[in-house]
């Protein structure tokens, strides 16, 4: 039974992350800037809850990597669900939902001031170019259409790739059958990180727009 345990966990985790990412997607579609805000910090007091009971069993059997690795992700989710929006996250829902206000998701249909009554947010005169924010589900398609800032993407996804690839090393050489999901976490970021150099390589050639 106890030798079940971390495969149990494993698909325990995974089930939760893809559930997470499709959770957020939607929330991403929602014209209620206020949804993924709250999705990201019930995330954050999942992930938590299971890093209060993992990090100090993995310290007191002296797996000082794993638990370095789960408190790096437990910072991470923190970051995301409790950081002030910036106007490029603004301009990122503006370009999902035209009709709403980027900053509070207030209607705008008649609106012909260009400022927002509700808060005061300035609307973009032309459309915004849209990242999609499934752009990382590489089986639905392998071409990406616009990334905001293709150069931190990148950087972002690399470094994700090799903490999941460092992880499945350990795991491999300490014979703990969990080590599936890390190494198919790292597939998943490696094959996001190739998309993000050949969107790049395109850019360049195009040049500005």
């Amino acid at each position: 039974m106890l030798k079940a345990l971390p495969l149990l966990f494993a698909a325990l985790f995974a089930a939760v992350f893809f559930l997470g990412v499709r959770g957020r997607h939607k929330a991403l579609r929602s014209p209620d800037p206020d949804r993924l805000r709250r999705l990201d910090q019930w995330t954050f007091y999942g992930f938590g809850l299971v890093c209060c009971w993992v990090i100090p069993d993995w310290v007191a059997r002296g797996y000082w990597f794993s638990a370095g690795c789960f408190a790096v992700c437990l910072a991470c989710s923190g970051y995301a669900a409790f950081r002030r929006p910036t106007e490029q996250d603004h301009l990122r829902r503006y370009a999902l939902h035209p009709g709403r206000c980027g900053r509070c998701g207030y209607d705008l249909t008649g609106n012909v001031t260009g400022i927002c009554s509700e808060c005061g947010w300035a609307i973009p005169p032309s459309a915004v170019p849209r990242e999609r924010p499934d752009w990382a589900v590489w089986w639905k398609g392998w071409r990406i259409d616009h990334l905001d800032n293709w150069k931190r993407t990148l950087g972002q996804t690399a470094l994700i790739a090799l903490v999941f690839g460092a992880m499945a090393v350990w795991f491999l050489l300490r014979g703990n059958p969990a080590v599936i999901l890390p190494a198919f976490m790292c597939v998943h970021f490696v094959i996001n990180a190739v998309r993000v150099i050949n969107y790049g390589t395109n850019a360049r050639r195009q040049g500005p727009a």
